[in-house]
C-alpha cells in the first residue's frame, strides 16, 4: 500500500498560522515538500487546502494562494476540501487561475456533494479533476437524500452523466481515506 502524506492546511487556523503571510505559508509548504515534515524525512506528495460554506475567510484565501504558489514551485498537486453545495470549487478555481496554477494540478474534493451538472461540468471543462470521494455520505444511514445531500444513486447518475459528456479523465472516485495521483 502506498501512503501519500500531505502538507497544507484545513479549515481552522492556529494563531501562529493565521499570522503568517501568503509567502510565509507558501515557503512552509515548499520546505515540507523539499526537506520533509519536521524531523521525519517524510516528504508530502500532495498539498491539501480547505474552505467551507459560500465564501472564504481571509485566512482560507491566503492558504489557497500559498498552495498554488507552492505547487508551481515544486510540481506537487493540490487537493481541496470544497463545499459543492455552495459551488465552492468555482471560488477555489478563481484563486488557482489568478495565481497561474494549471487546473490539471488540482483535484476539487467532495465534488459529489451536489447534483448540479452545470457546476461540475464547468470545472471539468476547465481542466480540474473532480473528487468523487463522499459516496458514503449518500447512503441513507449517513443522511443521503436529505438536506440537499444527494443519495448514492444521484451521485452515481451524475458521474455517469459526466462520463457521457466526455469528462471521464477529469473524475477520480476514491475511498474517503485515499488521495489521487497524477500520471
Amino acid at each position: 500500500m502506498q501512503i501519500v502524506a500531505t502538507t497544507g492546511h484545513w479549515l481552522t487556523p492556529t494563531p501562529s498560522f493565521e499570522a503568517r503571510t501568503v509567502e510565509e505559508l507558501a515557503d512552509f509548504f515548499t520546505l515540507e515538500i523539499k526537506r520533509g515534515m519536521e524531523d521525519t524525512g517524510i516528504k508530502p506528495g500532495v498539498i491539501k487546502v480547505a474552505h467551507q460554506g459560500d465564501g472564504m475567510t481571509p485566512f482560507q484565501e491566503k492558504v489557497f494562494i500559498a498552495a498554488a504558489r507552492a505547487s508551481k514551485r515544486t510540481g506537487v498537486p493540490v487537493t481541496t476540501h470544497s463545499d459543492a453545495r455552495h459551488r465552492g470549487g468555482e471560488q477555489q478555481a478563481a484563486i488557482f487561475e489568478q495565481e497561474g496554477l494549471d487546473p490539471r494540478m488540482v483535484c476539487i474534493g467532495h465534488s459529489d456533494e451536489t447534483a448540479d451538472f452545470d457546476y461540475l461540468a464547468g470545472l471539468a471543462r476547465r481542466g480540474y479533476t473532480l473528487g468523487i470521494d463522499h459516496l458514503f455520505y449518500g447512503l441513507s444511514s449517513m443522511g443521503g437524500g436529505g438536506n440537499g445531500i444527494p443519495t448514492w444513486q444521484e451521485r452515481a447518475t451524475m458521474v455517469k452523466k459526466l462520463i457521457d459528456a466526455g469528462q471521464i479523465r477529469t473524475i477520480t472516485v476514491t475511498n474517503p481515506r485515499t488521495l489521487f495521483t497524477r500520471s
